[in-house]
C-alpha cells in the first residue's frame, strides 16, 4: 500500500519517504489511497517527497 501513518500521529506519508521510514513499525497504519488516509483523520505531510 502506498501510504503510511503512525497510529499515534496525525500525518500520513508516501511509503518509502524518509519520514515514513522513521515510523515505529508496530505503530504503522497503511492506506491504499490518500482519500482513505484523509477519511481516517490524517493529513498529508508537508515534507518534500512525502
Amino acid at each position: 500500500m502506498p501510504w503510511v501513518a503512525s497510529s499515534r500521529g496525525e500525518v500520513y506519508y508516501r511509503r518509502g519517504c524518509g519520514n515514513a521510514n522513521r515510523l515505529v513499525p508496530e505503530n504503522r497504519v497503511y492506506f491504499r489511497t490518500e482519500e482513505d488516509a484523509k477519511r481516517a483523520g490524517y493529513r498529508r505531510s508537508g515534507s518534500p517527497g512525502c
